[in-house]
């Protein structure tokens, strides 16, 4: 669901700052315990984008009558559409349905995505915590404060562990001490190894993730070389991407991983087909 997405990313980017807040006390968190809210069975589903919206109304009027059928007149505490949204073309509702309903809902052409409700929190988990690193570089400083001439970047520990970059690239140092031993080789799309003569792919990884100039500092940094030196050829781009794209698929890291690529300027030449 790309609009759910999008405000989790905003969300996770937030998580160094918000984990710095001061921790609860015991009574806030037995007042939080006695109020806590469930999501068990509930469900939001994510309409097909451009859908008429005579078309959502009849997907929703078959669904609530199916699920009213189901619940036998309100028998079972299944309540069926609770609300319904529609920002832009994105169009979506939520609700608590039977199995039966919730299958019905799947087999709907209409349906892009059907993911469960889940309950969200301003309280700090105890999985964060905050960190400093005094006398960073400029650029890194300023990604977690407002104030000019910071010298210290502010980050959660976690920092990008279990997380995956995949650098297109001139290769990476792996052995590099930098990196402490998160770097590793995964694809050539170029003749010859992976030893990186250029130096750029380095650099780039370590702004990814080193432990002195990188922003996700436990991240798992992956060499995809594409550049033997300083230029390489689009399709060799495109095989670079190809591999990484269906090496995270296959290793089930989507939603983990990120595909970097650093590139300058295309140099665009005619087509000349020779008609």
């Amino acid at each position: 669901m790309a609009w759910f997405k999008h405000v989790a990313l905003l969300l996770i980017a937030a998580l160094p700052r918000i984990t710095a807040l001061p921790v609860n006390d015991a009574n806030d968190a037995n007042d939080a315990n006695e109020n806590s809210i469930s999501a068990e069975g509930r469900y939001i589903v994510t309409l097909q984008n451009n859908i008429p919206m005579p078309e959502v109304r009849n997907h929703m009027s078959r669904v609530a009558a199916i699920q009213y059928r189901n619940s036998g007149n309100h028998k079972l505490p299944h309540t069926g559409i609770e609300k319904a949204y529609a920002i832009g073309e994105f169009r979506a509702y939520v609700g608590a349905f039977d199995l039966d309903t919730l299958q019905m809902i799947r087999n709907d052409t209409r349906v892009a995505e059907i993911e469960p409700d889940t309950v969200v929190s301003i309280r700090e988990e105890t999985s964060y915590k905050a960190a400093s690193q005094s006398n960073a570089p400029w650029g890194l400083a300023t990604l977690s404060s407002k104030r000019r001439n910071t010298g210290t970047y502010h980050y959660d520990t976690s920092a990008g562990n279990g997380t995956f970059a995949y650098v297109l690239d001139s290769g990476i140092n792996v052995n590099h001490i930098e990196f402490e031993g998160r770097a590793s080789n995964g694809y050539n799309a170029v003749d010859g190894d992976f030893t990186d003569i250029q130096g750029h792919g380095t650099h780039c990884a370590g702004i990814i993730g080193s432990k002195s100039y990188g922003v996700a500092k436990k991240a798992q940094l992956i060499a995809v070389k594409t550049f033997r030196n300083q230029e390489t050829l689009m399709s060799t781009v495109m095989d670079a991407y190809q591999w990484s794209a269906n090496d995270i698929r296959t290793k089930n890291r989507v939603g983990l991983a990120v595909i970097n690529m650093s590139l300058g300027k295309w140099q665009l030449r005619k087509f000349d087909s020779g008609v």
